[in-house]
């Protein structure tokens, strides 16, 4: 048990009386030497030379021993000693007796954390609270790490060992932003939040954003579809993705017309003010390609057309789970297509018949599918989740020593550049 490098650290940390209770502590370890040099002085007297060596040996291991053993022990307890008070100053709130609480380490691309601000309004488990002030350390019972903001300088001084040290990622593998096989991260977490579902805590942050209006009148309907134009729609602001979506919408394209509208496109939206000058509705498709295609990873940008009454045009990983989670014939799978000007082909035929381009809502006539499954709702998903967890003793405790393989090797990532659209 090598605490020796901590150690070092902690004490310093630990305030003036400590500091010297640690010292007075090692100090008495020379006692323990100075009674067994006049035992081994008694024996050198009284017995013959090979005696006496054998006599000694014994002595001389069983006081390293016995030093060994007070040291580590005294060690161990300065370890925790410096974890339960490296800061100075305490926090003035204390919650009550039996909450957990949720310390989030660091920003969320450079800004607090959206999640601290949750209320587990929706939760079934209320009891735990939410914080950034890291004040709460020793107390707090997870530690959320935002992945793409994580400094392997900037990781906490100490470590309680039941506290859970949460991997949190809303981006795919291709953002990670770190090289997980390398130290410290290998056996560093003990929980994963992200967007997939085999996630510890399974994040649909974006999916919980879907609310669409039902319709009931068919004629109305009718009309309002009718006066959609022609025309795809797409808010691009990265223009080189690992997915290449921009090498297929140019290609889709050469047959059908597509709007690009941000820093990727001749239309300008900047998308702070995305929500002003949204014109999704106006369309009759939407082009909602992630910037990758991986397992489940699923945003706003699927969410934003069916909010808003129109086709979304997907791509998604050969895993994913658009299926299950989005209403029947409520897209079209560009993945189902031979190349972009086949898609482009079906959306012509539908474009030009009204009845076709009916039957991709007719999901909205139905108020079961107004809402989410009950899996992807906030009781059951991301801040809901983890509080559970930490409230559930039958938990089991995890540690991933593989998170590399698991989050990146098993992520059923698609890369865009395997695409054959030079020979479309």
């Amino acid at each position: 048990m090598d605490y020796d490098e901590e150690t070092t650290v902690l004490v310093s940390l630990l305030p003036e009386a400590d500091q010297d209770e640690q010292q007075s502590s090692v100090k008495a370890v020379p006692a323990i030497i100075t009674a067994n040099n006049r035992q081994n002085t008694f024996y050198c007297r009284y017995c013959s030379p090979p005696v006496c060596i054998a006599v000694l040996t014994i002595l001389a291991f069983y006081g390293m021993f016995h030093t060994s053993q007070y040291l580590e022990a005294d060690t161990e307890r300065t370890v925790l000693k410096g974890c339960s008070s490296f800061l100075s100053s305490a926090p003035s709130y204390v919650p009550p007796p039996g909450t957990k609480i949720i310390l989030f380490w660091n920003k969320f691309f450079g800004e607090s954390n959206p999640y601290v601000h949750d209320k587990l309004a929706a939760c079934r488990e209320r009891g735990c609270f939410l914080t950034e002030d890291r004040r709460y350390l020793s107390r707090a019972g997870a530690v959320i790490f935002h992945v793409r903001d994580l400094d392997a300088n900037d990781l906490p001084p100490c470590r309680d060992p039941h506290q859970r040290y949460v991997f949190f990622l809303l981006e795919s593998p291709e953002h990670t932003g770190i090289k997980l096989a390398q130290r410290p991260w290998p056996g560093f977490f003990n929980l994963t939040w992200t967007y997939r579902r085999d996630s510890d805590v399974y994040a649909a942050t974006y999916l919980e954003q879907f609310r669409p209006p039902v319709w009931t009148d068919r004629n109305a309907s009718r009309e309002l579809l009718r006066g959609k134009v022609d025309r795809a729609l797409i808010y691009s602001s990265n223009c080189n993705t690992p997915s290449r979506r921009e090498v297929y919408i140019k290609k889709l394209g050469e047959k059908f017309p597509v709007d690009v509208v941000g820093a990727c496109g001749r239309m300008g939206c900047p998308k702070s003010e995305q929500t002003t000058c949204d014109e999704t509705g106006k369309y009759k498709f939407y082009l909602a390609f992630e910037n990758s295609i991986c397992k489940d990873y699923l945003t706003e940008k699927v969410i934003r057309p069916l909010n808003r009454g129109t086709v979304p045009i997907v791509r998604p990983a050969p895993t994913s789970a658009y299926s299950q989670l989005l209403p029947p014939n409520s897209y079209i799978d560009a993945t189902a297509f031979a190349s972009p000007h086949d898609l482009a082909a079906h959306l012509w035929r539908v474009a030009r018949n009204i009845t076709l381009y009916e039957e991709y809502y007719e999901w909205k006539f139905d108020p079961q599918y107004a809402e989410l499954p009950p899996a992807v709702t906030a009781a059951n998903t991301s801040m809901c989740r983890l509080c559970e967890i930490l409230h559930d003793s039958q938990f089991p405790s995890k540690q991933y020593d593989d998170l590399e393989g698991w989050w990146v090797r098993n992520a059923g990532c698609k890369s865009g550049k395997s695409l054959e659209y030079a020979n479309l």
